[in-house]
């Protein structure tokens, strides 16, 4: 069986080559350019307390679980750290590259960390400054 996972990095692959396909969590806590764009942007991301600190706010994203109707934008950030972290990849797909989440474009986490945080500018730099590759 063979399987395509749709990603986008700065660094080449680098990272990927290093560790492996991880998933968000260490994606985030790792050497990687997710961890590195976050930071530049000046968000920091405590797994732990769960707690995201921004432009000297502290977002609380310890919401749980209530399935997907009716989120508001934290509980989808926690959705995606705390129960939605896992690697994925396309079994059986007439083409990933349209999935709506958008892979192709960015971390699928970076669409609910920007309504989080109400700055798109998290989720467009990555766009516009990352290649796009499939592994």
């Amino acid at each position: 069986m063979s399987s395509l996972h749709v990603t986008t990095n700065n660094d080449e692959c680098s990272s990927i080559k290093k560790y492996g396909l991880i998933n968000l969590q260490q994606a985030i806590l790792l050497d990687t350019p997710l961890n590195k764009y976050l930071q530049n942007h000046g968000v920091q991301i405590d797994l732990a307390k769960k707690q995201i600190h921004y432009k000297g706010e502290i977002y609380e994203i310890a919401k749980d679980y209530r399935g997907l109707a009716g989120r508001d934008s934290a509980e989808w950030v926690s959705f995606k750290l705390f129960e939605d972290y896992q690697i994925n990849s396309f079994f059986s797909s007439e083409n990933v590259l349209n999935y709506g989440g958008n892979v192709n474009e960015n971390p699928e986490f970076l669409y609910n960390l920007a309504q989080l945080l109400k700055d798109g500018k998290i989720k467009y730099d990555w766009m516009n400054n990352n290649k796009k590759n499939a592994t």
